[in-house]
């Protein structure tokens, strides 16, 4: 396309170019975006000062949101972030902005809502083409350089919008559904999403959905079709890909629907979900081995994710310290013979079915076949050997600490301290440094490695930690932590709860674009369905409480027909 070069040309010459401040995140406390301070794009952070400088310049903001764990983030960066024409293209007709969304979140979840309102598929990373006024005009997932190229060049040309289509979150109408409506929409919804053979919902990748399984346990416990998919999920999740069976923890997702190929990513948000889940499933369906996944997930957390402050770390990347996707966790033929004696390489070839040929470009991920006989000792042996020799690989490691999944973390050690005196001991540091974070002041969104605030606290950062701090007062039995839960509860509803629409954070800096309500939570526990059982909760002692459970209940019950899924929480 000779035209096309020849805009590019143009569109790219320097002479056109206004120069921008150079790339501004090196050193930035945020380790994803610290590692786009080489690119060769001029990243700017997303502040005053930036949105003053695209209206000077009269240039649209092009803001690109990911995080640190995420596959195609790392694709996008190396093919086109680092490519000189597009860092071109974007320094001389646009002020580019770099976002971490677990940091930026309220600001992530305005531009995901514009993205998928507008006819696009939501997801990261996520780039948003704003006017010079910061006003959403046109948003994208992941695209190939060509294609970005062609996207860029063309908005270039473009002028933007006097002012773009602002978002709006009208509450929905009508009176709220009873118990008997909420189970019929529930139903319905399970039999259009569950898969009732593999467990889990949709018809690709899968995503564990925690806080979905333990809603439905909660809210059908005598029902056995609820129980036996739930029960079906939880065999898939234990037994197949998505679990890191050499070391413990679960992967985010599967790219396919039978489980077996997982993204690499370990967060500690799923992961103490699932841990959490895991204690109450096998309580519920009597499967007193998911006990033992469940512990060996908290293990994992304790030895991989802790921080030495006692916080958990957000994340271990799916990119090990080679660029190789997964290459920590998959072995080589050559790899697996170095490791294991004669004897274990046999058995190791049988029970985890290596002689077949690899799913992945890197080798084998070890995990055992249904049905495959085998000496439980030897196979404890192997799992041993492959752990002791994948720990001197090199995997990169997200260190900032989000209050809010420390909050998770928090509840599921709790949900483990009467079994063991490491949880005890490993909940108490944690509880007590969380304490001291509440007693700092304002509550940030995460802390550094070093232990420096990154962002302002969001709702799921005041209510997840309330929820946790109220779980570990019931297990360690010291009502100061349920007076710092019923604190933070009350201060999550003094400033994300305005004029009855939920807020998930205070601070875009988006013109008269307004966040959607905070009710879905598909992958990660409801901020508001955590308030509401906190709510319900303190009712006893304040009337104040029982207005406000009543209001998350009610606004629940009118919404729920369009998530039934993810809004049953709050009715738990």
């Amino acid at each position: 396309m000779p035209w096309l070069l020849a805009l590019l040309f143009a569109l790219a010459s320097p002479a056109m170019a206004d120069p921008l401040p150079d790339n501004q995140l090196a050193g930035d406390a945020s380790p994803y975006l610290a590692q786009h301070a080489d690119d060769p794009v001029r990243w700017q952070r997303w502040t005053p000062d930036t949105l003053a400088l695209a209206r000077r310049l009269g240039r649209p903001l092009f803001v690109s949101s990911g995080y640190f764990a995420c596959h195609w983030c790392h694709v996008m960066q190396r093919e086109s972030f680092r490519d000189a024409d597009i860092a071109a293209l974007l320094n001389t007709h646009f002020v580019p902005v770099k976002i971490d969304r677990e940091i930026d979140t309220a600001l992530d979840d305005a531009l995901i809502a514009f993205v998928r309102d507008s006819g696009g598929v939501a997801g990261w990373p996520l780039n948003v083409i704003l006017t010079p006024a910061a006003e959403p005009w046109h948003g994208f997932v992941y695209l190939p350089p060509d294609t970005l190229r062609e996207t860029l060049v063309e908005y270039a040309a473009l002028d933007p919008p006097a002012r773009a289509a602002a978002q709006t979150d009208a509450a929905p109408v009508g009176p709220p559904l009873d118990d008997a409506a909420v189970r019929q929409a529930v139903r319905a919804a399970l039999a259009s999403e569950a898969d009732d053979f593999e467990g889990g919902f949709g018809d690709q990748a899968r995503f564990p959905h925690a806080p979905r399984l333990s809603a439905l346990l909660a809210f059908f416990p005598d029902d056995a079709d609820v129980r036996d998919f739930v029960a079906t999920t939880i065999d898939a999740i234990v037994s197949r890909g998505l679990r890191d069976h050499i070391g413990g923890g679960f992967f985010r997702y599967t790219v396919d629907p039978g489980w077996e190929e997982p993204h690499f990513e370990k967060m500690l948000a799923d992961n103490a979900q699932l841990a959490a889940v895991l204690f109450d499933a096998a309580a519920a369906l009597e499967r007193p081995e998911w006990v033992a996944v469940a512990r060996e997930t908290l293990d994992f957390l304790l030895r991989e994710m802790r921080r030495v402050d006692a916080l958990f770390a957000s994340a271990l990347s799916a990119i090990d310290g080679q660029g190789a996707e997964g290459g920590y966790y998959l072995w080589t033929p050559v790899q697996l013979g170095r490791a294991l004696a004669p004897d274990e390489l046999s058995a190791a070839t049988r029970v985890y079915a290596l002689g077949r040929p690899p799913r992945f470009n890197a080798g084998h991920l070890p995990r055992p076949v249904a049905g495959v006989a085998h000496d439980a000792a030897l196979v404890e042996r192997i799992r041993a050997r492959l752990f002791e020799a994948r720990s001197t690989r090199n995997l990169p490691r997200d260190d900032k600490a989000v209050i809010a999944w420390n909050g998770l973390a928090l509840g599921a050690l709790a949900r483990a301290a009467s079994l063991d005196a490491r949880y005890r001991e490993a909940g108490a540091r944690l509880a007590d440094r969380l304490a001291t974070v509440v007693g700092a002041g304002a509550l940030p969104r995460a802390l550094g490695a070093d232990g420096v605030p990154l962002g302002a606290g969001l709702l799921e950062d005041y209510a997840l930690l309330a929820a946790g701090f109220a779980q570990w007062a019931d297990a360690s039995g010291q009502p100061r932590y349920l007076r710092l839960s019923r604190a933070l509860a009350d201060s999550a509803w003094r400033d994300f709860h305005v004029d009855g629409q939920w807020r998930a954070g205070t601070y875009t800096l988006l013109p008269d674009i307004r966040s959607v309500p905070v009710f879905e939570a598909a992958h990660q526990a409801s901020s508001t369905a955590a308030l509401a059982r906190l709510a319900r909760r303190f009712a006893n002692e304040d009337a104040r409480w029982g207005q406000r459970a009543q209001t998350l209940e009610r606004a629940a019950r009118v919404r729920i027909d369009a998530a039934p899924l993810d809004l049953l929480g709050h009715l738990r």
